[in-house]
């Protein structure tokens, strides 16, 4: 029986050792990930790199309502963002279409693509996250506004890089003769994700006086943070060349 025992764990080991030997080759971990992801439900992106859906994050809560109430578009890319179809969003604004864009289950930043009618004006907003708006096409200005301050003016037209600054009022305003699209990247899923409460990040009143207290010149001008690096509020790009303002 001793004698038994032993082969069968001599016998054992060694289909252990096989078996890590055959981790080693390609197929082998090919196989091997290929089973573990079906298994978790997961996703294989590489033979040593898994990626596994989000399920229950406070933002698949929030996207799984919005969907019946603004258009979203979900996917991996956008071929052409100046000549993709957008649909009315009225919550933007009278007469405003657009998309909020969920790419590859992203739950760190978003996206929205708006485009505004001549003459006309987004709706005011104020949110407890970062905003960075890249104008595609057309030209205006955006309405920003500190508590207890005087609004300022900032003009933009196509090719246009604008940080709004975090939790203060904003609108934009189409001032030019063609309709305006501009694509806003912000950090709501990452913030919505933090803190689960919708409301907290819609009505806060905080006022973040440090980040951007009203003055004059805010977004105008360069500070430069090392020979590569320079910090702008603002920047216009004129095909491959930059100007903070």
């Amino acid at each position: 029986m001793k004698k038994l025992l032993f082969v069968l764990s001599i016998g054992a080991a060694g289909l252990i050792v096989a078996g890590l030997i055959a981790l080693q080759t390609g197929f082998a971990r090919w196989a091997f990930f290929e089973i573990f992801a079906y298994v978790k439900g997961s996703e294989v992106l590489s033979p040593t790199v898994l990626r596994e859906p989000p399920e229950d994050s406070p933002y698949e809560r929030w996207l799984l309502t919005a969907k019946s109430a603004i258009p979203v578009f979900e996917g991996l890319v956008i071929d052409d963002i100046g000549e993709v179809t957008l649909r009315p969003w009225p919550q933007m604004g009278e007469g405003v279409n657009g998309l909020y864009l969920r790419l590859a289950d992203y739950q760190i930043i978003d996206g929205r693509l708006l485009e505004i009618p001549v003459g006309s004006q987004t709706l005011e907003q104020r949110q407890f996250f970062e905003k960075a708006i890249y104008i595609i096409e057309g030209s205006g200005y955006t309405l920003i506004q500190q508590e207890g301050e005087e609004p300022q003016r900032v003009e933009w037209s196509a090719g246009t890089l604008i940080s709004i600054p975090i939790n203060v009022r904003h609108r934009h305003v189409n001032s030019g003769l063609e309709p305006a699209r501009m694509l806003i990247v912000s950090s709501f899923p990452f913030v919505l994700n933090a803190i689960d409460n919708e409301a907290f990040i819609e009505e806060n009143d905080f006022v973040f006086d440090d980040r951007y207290d009203g003055r004059e010149g805010y977004f105008e001008g360069q500070e430069p943070v090392n020979t590569l690096i320079r910090k702008s509020n603002r920047v216009d790009c004129d095909g491959n060349n930059f100007a903070g303002r």
